[in-house]
C-alpha cells in the first residue's frame, strides 16, 4: 500500500476511536479527582491505604490522560481526505508528466487572463 491508501484507510478507521478520548478523559477526572479525595480521607484513618490509593493513581492517571490526547489528536475524517489529496497533488507535481500537464496549464491560465485583460496576441 502507498501513503495515499494508508490516508484513506486511517480515514475509515481513525473517526471510529474517537470515542475513547471521552471515555479516557471521564476516567482520568474520576480516577484522580476522586482518588485524590479517598486518599485524603484516608490519609488520617490508613495511611498505608491511602499511600496505595496515590501509587495506583500515579501509575494509571498518566496513561488515562495520555490515551485522552492522543485521541483527540486524531484528526476527522474531512482532514485525513485532505491530506490524502495533498499527497497525491504533491505526487503528480513532482512526476515529470505530472510537471508537463501544470506547465500547460499554467500557459492556458495565462492566455485566458490575457484575454480577461483584452491583451490577447
Amino acid at each position: 500500500m502507498n501513503n495515499l491508501s494508508w490516508f484513506l484507510y486511517l480515514a475509515d478507521v481513525l473517526p471510529n476511536y474517537a470515542w475513547l478520548g471521552t471515555v479516557g478523559a471521564f476516567m482520568a477526572f474520576v480516577l484522580i479527582l476522586g482518588g485524590g479525595l479517598v486518599a485524603a480521607i484516608l490519609l488520617d484513618y490508613e495511611p498505608a491505604l491511602a499511600g496505595k490509593v496515590l501509587k495506583y493513581i500515579s501509575r494509571v492517571g498518566p496513561v488515562l490522560v495520555l490515551l485522552t490526547l492522543v485521541t483527540f489528536a486524531i484528526p476527522s475524517k474531512e482532514t485525513i481526505y485532505l491530506i490524502a489529496g495533498s499527497e497525491a497533488g504533491e505526487t503528480v507535481v513532482t512526476s515529470e508528466e505530472g510537471r508537463e500537464i501544470l506547465s500547460d496549464i499554467h500557459e492556458v491560465i495565462k492566455h485566458q487572463l490575457n484575454e480577461m485583460k483584452g491583451e490577447t496576441k
